[in-house]
């Protein structure tokens, strides 16, 4: 119940929200979490980007597709920092892209909000012991996965993990074929690297990587003409059927007014 509280006090755009309702009958009570409704996952989201590019697994995403990604992971780094930066740390311990939500807030221009938080713990202090394995095994960090103490940085690991699904590559094999070079592919993989670093504290922070954005992503002023050549400018287009061309509508809109 106490992780619970603490999920529904985060009133966060890039947090899912929890709504709790009571009912109140003659001799009995029942209590029921409501989530906030999305589009669809991040898992979905990969899927439709790479079906829109009609790319196989492993090929790297042309440039309006890795902006893509790119903005889709500031703001997960958004929503990860906030849980982190919370008093006391909260750990997600489920960072995985069925766990990561895509709906559009205008107002903010973002697209990610962070839920499944069925696992989420607050991190006291670094003498504090967790529940040991949580989380789905692919994505656990080698510290979870072995019994051994943990802390945010777990989630970082994670994170590791879930960024190659979304750029849509392996980190460890990236270039060692004959893929031909690519200078925004070795600047994500160089941060993936780190966040899949054994140890946990030579892995870097959400704020690092919000700090250090500009060494991984793509400016928009970058990659404004490759959007225009995907979309209309007044056309009007569905998230559900036409995600990356809804997408970069949504960032062109918003760019604009800015």
């Amino acid at each position: 119940r106490q992780r619970f509280t603490r999920y529904l006090n985060t009133q966060r755009p890039d947090i899912q929200r929890l709504f709790a309702h009571q009912f109140a009958f003659a001799n009995f009570a029942v209590h029921y979490v409501q989530q906030e409704l999305c589009s669809f996952s991040l898992r979905e989201a990969i899927d439709r980007i790479l079906a829109h590019f009609q790319l196989d697994h492993g090929q790297l995403l042309p440039t309006v597709g890795y902006y893509i990604m790119a903005e889709l992971l500031y703001d997960l780094l958004v929503a990860i920092d906030c849980l982190h930066k919370n008093n006391p740390p909260i750990i997600h311990r489920q960072i995985n892209p069925g766990n990561i939500m895509i709906k559009h807030n205008a107002d903010a221009g973002t697209f990610v909000k962070l839920g499944g938080f069925g696992l989420a713990t607050e991190h006291l202090n670094d003498d504090q012991s967790h529940t040991q394995c949580s989380g789905v095994d692919q994505y656990l960090a080698p510290e979870v996965r072995q019994g051994r103490r943990y802390d945010t940085k777990c989630d970082m690991y994670s994170l590791g993990v879930t960024v190659q699904h979304m750029f849509n590559f392996d980190a460890n094999t990236l270039f060692q074929t004959e893929q031909e070079l690519d200078t925004n592919y070795e600047k994500i993989k160089k941060q993936t690297l780190r966040l899949l670093n054994n140890v946990r504290n030579g892995r870097p922070s959400a704020q690092d990587l919000i700090i250090r954005h500009n060494e991984w992503s793509i400016p928009y002023a970058s990659v404004r003409a490759h959007i225009l050549a995907v979309i209309e400018p007044n056309a009007s287009y569905d998230i559900d059927t036409q995600f990356v061309q809804y997408f970069l509508f949504k960032k062109y809109k918003f760019n604009k007014t800015k």
